[in-house]
């Protein structure tokens, strides 16, 4: 295991999974939809691989699977969550009519094709520490670890887009993934609940309004973006046969923001953020907690955009999986000041 982690190559953890990370579409009509995949390393080291489609559920599933898993393993059957196949459809009741548009709008957001290539940074303590400092503001006084580096990540993606585009500023848009179950009542039985309990909490970086584009200026927007899902009338208003109306709304906002039909298009960056999911990090088969967690190798083709933000194993850093049109990567790793904080793919066995 030490040899592998001295290759440092992001991309080749995809042999450690049982399915293509990613992807649009299932690899074959006979792909599991849910896969695992354990493998034995010659020095008695163990790396637990798994995949999810995410037409059955999110990261939060994801986690309560593999916590069960390892309860079982452990001998502690108490800590086993039961899977509700139910509550989703009472909370939110499917529907057989949803327009296309709505369809197209979510095609739009998670999938477009082109090369992409994963690469992983990390920001210890110090640098987050520095960067929430200049996070500060007036409306933001105490920015969170996860709002500064989302932040500071999407204006020097933003930066890099603006590069390639020959210095003309395009709107950027920023899908952030909420967890919704946390956010609802009551919560003991959301932990049980499969599906896809989440939302796009979105907002838009005008490259016109240069008070906005500071790091301070993005934390703000995104937080104002954000409160809505504080909002215990609004979160209760989803619920329910009223519910698709509410959505049907939030579907027509973030259907305008992106503006599919315009001449000029936007650019459309995904955040989620797996901090403070002890899920993950906490899980034990009986072999004591994992060493360090992986998100994903190289994506397919037809994806998107996107970041995902997890706990380092060691200290208060974070790890950012950062998912980029090859391109826009290039520039992106070569810039001088989003390297003074983010570190490119540390050596594992040196943390």
């Amino acid at each position: 295991m030490s040899e592998y982690f001295k290759l440092n190559d992001t991309e080749s953890l995809n042999q450690f999974l049982p399915t293509q990370p990613l992807c649009k579409v299932m690899e074959t009509a006979s792909a599991p939809p849910i896969a695992l995949q354990v493998n034995l390393f010659t020095c008695g080291g163990i790396a637990i691989g798994g995949s999810l489609c995410h037409k059955i559920g999110d990261a939060a599933v994801a986690g309560a699977l593999l916590k069960s898993w390892a309860a079982i393993f452990s001998g502690s059957p108490n800590k086993v969550i039961y899977p509700d196949l139910s509550l989703q459809s009472s909370l939110f009741p499917p529907r057989q009519d949803l327009p296309q548009n709505y369809l197209a709008l979510m095609d739009e957001m998670w999938f477009k094709e082109s090369n992409y290539v994963t690469r992983r940074f990390v920001f210890n303590a110090e640098s987050i520490a520095k960067l929430r400092a200049q996070a500060k503001s007036e409306s933001v006084p105490k920015p969170s670890r996860v709002e500064t580096i989302t932040c500071f990540i999407w204006k020097h993606i933003m930066a890099a887009s603006w590069k390639i585009s020959g210095g003309s500023p395009r709107t950027s848009v920023l899908a952030h993934a909420v967890n919704l179950r946390p956010r609802m009542k009551p919560q003991y039985l959301l932990e049980s609940c499969t599906g896809n309990l989440f939302w796009w909490g979105l907002v838009a970086a005008n490259p016109d309004a240069k008070a906005n584009m500071e790091l301070h200026g993005l934390v703000g927007l995104l937080e104002e973006a954000l409160a809505l899902y504080d909002d215990k009338e609004f979160l209760e208003s989803l619920s329910g046969e009223d519910g698709f109306s509410v959505m049907s709304e939030l579907f027509n906002q973030q259907e305008a923001m992106i503006n599919l039909e315009s001449e000029n298009p936007v650019d459309i960056l995904g955040f989620t953020s797996w901090i403070g999911n002890s899920s993950f990090n906490e899980l034990d088969f009986g072999w004591g907690k994992p060493y360090w967690l992986g998100v994903m190798g190289k994506v397919g083709p037809a994806f998107r955009n996107l970041v995902i933000l997890v706990d380092s194993q060691w200290g208060r850093g974070i790890e950012a999986w950062v998912n980029l049109e090859e391109k826009l990567m290039g520039v992106l790793e070569n810039d001088p000041n989003f390297l003074s904080f983010a570190s490119p793919n540390p050596s594992i066995s040196s943390l």
